[in-house]
């Protein structure tokens, strides 16, 4: 505050900031608290602790009189004097540059990141209070030791409470969207078509109901794939929000300690996601006989309107539960902002692309301007969805085109990983991952060979199904499941490297490896050969985790960053601990997951199948007059 020049600010600003600097002056308990609430250099700075924050709650508690339990705790007698300055409490976020500090760029973290709280009075515009803080930055008065540049490019006010956030439009979204729900449930009773959409006890009851005995169509051993991958991710993500990022290099060591590097394994576990996506789709369209004879008998503009018409079905089945969770993702941003947390760095804050995310187009941004982070893996299936849905349309007319087709699309996926592996330098390590997020890991074309692989395991169990089972030698199956399954912790374990051709190569054709493996175990499964991992898939637990992949998916990561996320500078993080946490917020995202599967996903599902039945009866009977008047 000593920098304001008169010349520059508003002359309200400028005495404003005198009664506070002769209150410092003065050592007035109000105005040493306002001095006390900004940010200061932190410890680890070197290592790039950038987080300036300072302490917003007594910066506003400093236009209020002290609260009577600290007065009786001090012996003052200005203690019950509050601020006659009104202050706000603001951060300025923003470049710092020097050589001593060690810089690691990454598109999740920029360790040359700057925020800067500080407790001004609110006369003082957001221009005003950069241009006195940009100019005492700007004479190198920051420390003695460090000759550093910052450049503040954004200010956000920070003095909204708990209670305001009901003023913003998502929570007041939040309460109308569960206020229609409540009351769709409750007219569901008098109403049959809502009954069989919006009743939440029936909608609760199908979601948490298992089968002792599973329908031979369903493939189990894949229910207990993606249910684990499900927890996989879930227990990266809270070691995400607890480590120390600002202090990156000091954890080398728990990056590739083995325990952690099983965990960091998650990075290739959405391949997972992925393969069992294009498995379920070349099952259930294969398995779909009166769909390929529609597609066979119809001309090509009927064809394109019925792929199309598929689409809409998948994004209206989809769309509902994206846009509830970025609803509570911006509530839960906001929510952490108001209680003094990691201002700034949460794309849910100011986020003005909430329609790519929508659209599921939004892994076409970098990943700091989604709006939800974790949907980048839905958009990326609901695109590899359309694309091999469209080669199966193919495949329905022309089964030999259709399987080159899927094969020229997984080998390209491979070589066009291969080749940006090495054009964007990648290293596969933790940081190597997250620096290279937005290239190698969340576009389209990287996730082509695991979808792929799914197509394929999902076309030999349907051609296997219409022919007979075939019979293996246990003892040669034994063998090749001990084989692979070493393979596999090999790489699980060790699967690190810095050289960029043996990344590239680990990057593109071990994830193109690992899936055929499991998709060989799937099959396996499915034959009666794997039967421990088929009553796995069929447990209860497998089953009801599976039923709410979608949703756990999508909100886990918001649960996650309220448990965990919501401190600056986060805490570190033991083994043990990181279990612990990873059961913890598992079992709240599991009772939050089914409920919104109940309320949101399962109503929307049977709404749409419900519309699309109708319109194909509508239209089954035009059809059917028009060949009679023929």
């Amino acid at each position: 505050m000593l920098e304001a020049d008169k010349s520059v600010v508003s002359e309200k600003c400028f005495e404003d900031i005198q009664v506070i600097l002769q209150g410092i002056s003065d050592r007035q308990l109000w105005a040493l608290q306002i001095l006390d609430s900004s940010g200061n250099r932190p410890s680890a700075f070197l290592w790039g602790d950038n987080y300036w924050i300072g302490y917003r709650q007594s910066c506003i508690t400093s236009n209020k009189p002290t609260p009577e339990e600290m007065a009786k705790r001090f012996s003052h007698e200005i203690l019950d004097i509050p601020s006659p300055v009104t202050v706000d409490y603001r951060i300025l976020t923003g470049l710092i540059h020097f050589k001593e500090q060690n810089v690691i760029k990454m598109d999740l973290l920029n360790s040359q990141d700057f925020h800067f709280g500080i407790c001004i009075p609110t006369s003082c515009s957001f221009n005003e209070t950069n241009y006195i803080s940009q100019k005492y930055f700007g004479k190198g008065l920051m420390s003695s030791f460090f000759n550093a540049t910052v450049n503040f490019q954004r200010i956000q006010d920070f003095n909204q409470t708990t209670a305001d956030l009901w003023s913003n439009f998502s929570y007041q979204a939040f309460i109308l969207l569960v206020v229609a729900l409540t009351i769709l449930s409750l007219l569901s009773g008098r109403n049959a078509t809502l009954r069989s959409c919006f009743h939440f006890p029936s909608n609760l009851s199908a979601t948490l109901a298992t089968k002792t005995n599973p329908h031979p169509d369903s493939i189990p051993s894949l229910i207990a794939f993606k249910a684990f991958s499900c927890l996989w991710v879930l227990g990266v993500h809270i070691i995400f929000f607890n480590f120390l990022l600002q202090r990156t290099p000091l954890h080398d060591d728990l990056f590739y300690s083995f325990q952690y590097t099983v965990f960091y394994r998650a990075f290739t576990v959405t391949d997972m996601f992925s393969m069992s996506s294009g498995l379920l789709l070349a099952y259930i369209f294969l398995s779909n006989i009166k769909l390929q004879d529609k597609i066979k008998g119809n001309t090509f503009i009927n064809n394109c309107k019925l792929y199309l018409s598929l689409i809409l079905h998948r994004y209206l089945r989809q769309a509902p539960v994206m846009l509830v969770s970025i609803i509570v993702s911006k509530m839960a941003y906001l929510y952490l902002d108001s209680i003094n947390s990691q201002m700034g760095s949460c794309p849910g804050i100011q986020c003005q692309n909430w329609i790519y995310n929508m659209v599921f187009v939004q892994n076409l941004l970098p990943v700091k301007e989604m709006c939800h982070i974790p949907s980048w893996q839905i958009s990326s299936d609901f695109h590899l969805y359309g694309i091999f849905m469209m080669i199966l349309f193919v495949h329905a007319k022309y089964p030999r085109l259709g399987r080159s087709m899927v094969i020229f699309v997984i080998a390209g996926g491979v070589l066009l990983t291969f080749i940006l592996c090495i054009y964007y330098e990648f290293k596969l390590t933790v940081i190597g991952v997250l620096n290279n997020f937005d290239t190698v890991y969340t576009k389209i074309w990287c996730h082509f060979h695991p979808f792929g692989v799914g197509v394929i395991v999902g076309m030999i169990l349907k051609r296997v199904k219409d022919t007979k089972v075939p019979k293996f030698n246990r003892r040669k199956v034994q063998i090749y499941i001990i084989s692979t399954l070493v393979l596999l912790g090999i790489i699980c374990c060790t699967g690190v490297s810095t050289n960029i051709i043996i990344s590239a190569f680990l990057w593109s054709v071990v994830r193109f490896t690992y899936p055929i493996i499991l998709g060989s175990y799937i099959c396996l499964a499915h034959w009666g050969y794997l039967n421990k991992l088929t009553d796995l898939g069929a447990s209860s637990f497998c089953q009801r985790v599976f039923k709410i992949s979608y949703s756990f998916y999508l909100l886990h990561m918001v649960i996650s960053k309220l448990a965990f996320g919501g401190r600056i500078p986060p805490s570190d993080l033991s083994f043990p601990m990181t279990i612990v946490m990873t059961v913890g917020v598992a079992g709240v995202t599991f009772v939050i997951s089914v409920i919104c599967t109940a309320a949101v996903e399962i109503p929307f599902q049977n709404l749409t199948k419900l519309y699309f039945k109708k319109h194909q009866s509508s239209k089954q009977v035009t059809e059917d007059k028009t060949s009679k008047l023929l």
